[in-house]
C-alpha cells in the first residue's frame, strides 16, 4: 500500500531529469554537513567557556586560600602593622600571596656578592686634594702617589682632561713630565676648572707596574666645600642642609627589595622617633600626579603641572632654587646622565644646545653640577 505523499513524490521525480535529482541530494548532504559542523563547533565553544569558568573559579578558591606570610612575603612598610586589619577608607591596596613573592624573588634577587666590592683597585688615587691651611679656603694643593705612575724626566708622562666651554667636549688641557710638576701645576687647572663652572677633570698616566703599562685614570672631583660662596651673610652655620634625591620608575615593592639597609634604617627611626636624627614619612597609596617625570618634577619644585600636550621648557628649578638662593644658600642639581643625554641636565632646564644650557644654569640659580 502506498500513500499519497509516496506517490507524489514517485510521479515528481518521474518528470525531473536525473541530474537535477542528483544536484538536489548532494545540496541536501551539503546542508546536512554544515548544520552537524554548526553543531559541532556549538559544543566546543561552550565547553571552553565551561572549563574557563571552572578555572576562574578554582583560581579564586586558591588564591583566596594563599595568604601573606613574613616568610616569603616581606614587609612593604616602614611600620609595624597587620596590613589586614588596617582601615585605608575607600582603598583597598593590594595584598601579595605567597606566589607572587616567590615569583618575585626569582626575577628580582638581590645578589649579596655583588654589594661588597672585592676589587681594590678603585682605591688607587694619582692625586688628591689637600687643604693647606684651615682658615683659608683658596689654599688649595695636590699630593700625588708616587709608587703608582710611572714617571720620566724625558717624556710628558701626565695628561689632564678637561671640558672645553666652548663645546662641551673632553679635551687635553695640560701635560707634565714629573710627580713634583703636576703638583705645582694642579692649582692652576682647579681654578681654571671652576671658573668655567665645572666641577671635575681628569688625571691620566701610565702604571709603574705591568708589561704594557697599563693606563691609569682617574676622576678628580671639586668638592662643593672649595667652591662653597663666602660673605654677605652666606653659609651661616644654622643652615640647614636640603637633599632632595629621587628615584625614578621605582615601585614601592622594588624599592623595599633593593635597598635593604635603608629601609632598616628608616624603619630604626620611625619606630624610635625620640632616638632617631630625623622623621621619616610613609606615604603609602599616594600615586605620581603625570605619567612623565618632567611633570612630576615640576610638581615638587615648581608646585603646578605644565600645560596638557605640551613639551614643557624645564621642571621649573627655579623657583625653589630662587628662594634658596635669596636666603643664602648655595644650590646644586646634579643628573646621572651627561649633558648630550635625551633626558639629562639639558631637558631638565629646557635648553637647546651646549650654549643656552650655560644661559639656563645662571637664569635656573644653580651653583653646582655636580661631579
Amino acid at each position: 500500500m502506498i500513500d499519497s505523499c509516496s506517490v507524489d513524490n514517485i510521479r515528481s521525480n518521474r518528470f525531473r531529469p536525473k541530474g537535477e535529482v542528483h544536484e538536489m541530494g548532494l545540496l541536501r548532504r551539503k546542508l546536512k554537513i554544515s548544520l552537524l559542523t554548526f553543531l559541532l563547533v556549538v559544543l566546543i565553544i561552550g565547553l571552553f567557556n565551561i572549563q574557563m569558568s571552572f578555572n576562574i573559579l578554582s583560581n579564586k578558591r586558591s588564591h583566596a586560600q594563599l595568604k601573606f606570610t613574613k616568610d616569603k612575603c616581606p614587609r612593604f612598610s616602614l611600620h609595624n602593622y597587620d596590613h589586614f586589619n588596617v582601615s585605608y577608607g575607600v582603598c583597598e591596596p593590594h595584598l601579595p600571596t605567597d606566589q607572587d613573592c616567590e615569583f618575585a624573588k626569582k626575577l628580582y634577587f638581590l645578589d649579596h656578592k655583588l654589594t661588597d666590592c672585592t676589587d681594590s683597585s678603585y682605591e688607587r688615587q694619582v692625586c688628591k686634594i689637600v687643604r693647606q691651611s684651615q682658615s683659608n679656603f683658596s689654599d688649595i694643593g695636590f699630593v700625588c702617589n708616587r709608587e703608582l705612575c710611572f714617571e720620566s724626566s724625558d717624556r710628558k708622562n701626565f695628561q689632564v682632561y678637561m671640558l672645553n666651554p666652548k663645546d662641551g667636549e673632553l679635551k687635553l688641557k695640560k701635560e707634565f713630565r714629573t710627580f713634583y710638576e703636576m703638583e705645582q701645576g694642579l692649582p692652576n687647572v682647579l681654578h681654571e676648572t671652576i671658573k668655567n663652572k665645572f666641577y671635575f677633570f681628569f688625571l691620566r698616566c701610565k702604571s709603574r707596574y705591568g708589561f704594557k703599562k697599563q693606563q691609569i685614570s682617574q676622576l678628580m672631583p671639586i668638592d662643593p666645600w672649595i667652591t662653597l660662596q663666602r660673605g654677605n651673610n652666606r653659609s651661616s652655620p644654622n643652615f640647614l642642609n636640603v637633599n632632595i634625591l629621587l628615584l625614578d620608575s621605582v615601585s614601592r615593592a622594588h624599592f623595599y627589595r633593593s635597598l635593604p639597609n635603608t629601609i632598616n634604617t628608616f624603619r630604626q627611626w620611625a619606630n624610635k622617633p625620640s632616638d632617631s636624627p630625623a622623621s621619616v614619612f610613609d606615604f603609602e597609596l599616594f600615586q605620581a600626579v603625570h605619567g612623565h617625570t618632567q611633570e612630576v618634577t615640576r610638581a615638587l619644585f615648581k608646585g603646578s603641572l605644565g600645560p596638557p600636550k605640551s613639551d614643557a621648557s624645564s621642571v621649573g628649578m627655579e623657583v625653589l632654587f630662587g628662594a634658596f638662593k635669596n636666603a643664602g644658600y648655595q644650590t646644586m642639581w646634579q643628573e646621572d646622565l651627561c649633558f648630550k643625554a635625551i633626558w639629562g641636565l639639558v631637558y631638565d632646564v629646557g635648553a637647546g644646545n651646549w650654549n643656552s644650557l650655560q644661559e639656563k644654569l645662571r637664569r635656573t640659580f644653580i651653583d653646582h653640577t655636580g661631579k
